[in-house]
This record gives C-alpha cells, structure tokens and sequence, in this order.
C-alpha cells in the first residue's frame, strides 16, 4: 500500500461499520455490491487523496484480496480494519506510551 493512499484513508479513523458501509455505497455507482476501479477512483477523489492512477491501482490491488477485480464490503471493511490497526500502532511506537 502507498504512503499517499494510507494517509487519504487515515482521514477515516474509528468509523463504525455502518459509517463505512455508506461511504462504500455512495461510491458504488452501479449499486452492485462491488466497487471497481473506477469507483474506486471516486471514492479516492471523495476523501480528497491526491494519488496517481499507478498508486490507486496499486492500493486497489491490495485490497482487492479475493483478485476478482472488484472490491466488496467485507475486502473494503477488512482491509480498513488492518489499515486503522496499523496506524494506531505506528502512532503509539512514535509518540512513546501515554
């Protein structure tokens, strides 16, 4: 995953499942289920990410676990879990216990 793709996605912290739910459906266009690249693309340009097209494609890999070409809810949700867990974890080793 690219720095400048964790660094858009980390505008999202402590979202709940439901909150991620909606943001994944308002950018899946075609209301499949599924968010494809280009959706994806939107959903990037939704948080503001300032990415190239090599880069979101690159992050979309990533979280496309199952390699069918399109990200699902659970990949989006499982994938942001991790995500947010491995930002947490960075931050603390960084800024020391409290």
């Amino acid at each position: 995953m690219t720095q400048s793709l964790r660094q858009s996605m980390s505008v999202l912290p402590g979202k709940s499942h439901l909150e991620l739910s909606e943001v994944f459906h308002h950018c899946d266009g075609n209301a499949d289920g599924r968010i494809d690249i280009s959706e994806f693309m939107r959903l990037l340009n939704r948080l503001d990410a300032r990415i190239s097209p090599k880069q979101a494609s690159i992050g979309f890999s990533a979280i496309d676990s199952d390699r069918d070409g399109c990200i699902e809810l659970r990949e989006f949700i499982v994938w942001f879990r991790a995500h947010t867990h491995q930002l947490t974890h960075l931050d603390s080793q960084r800024n020391g216990p409290c």
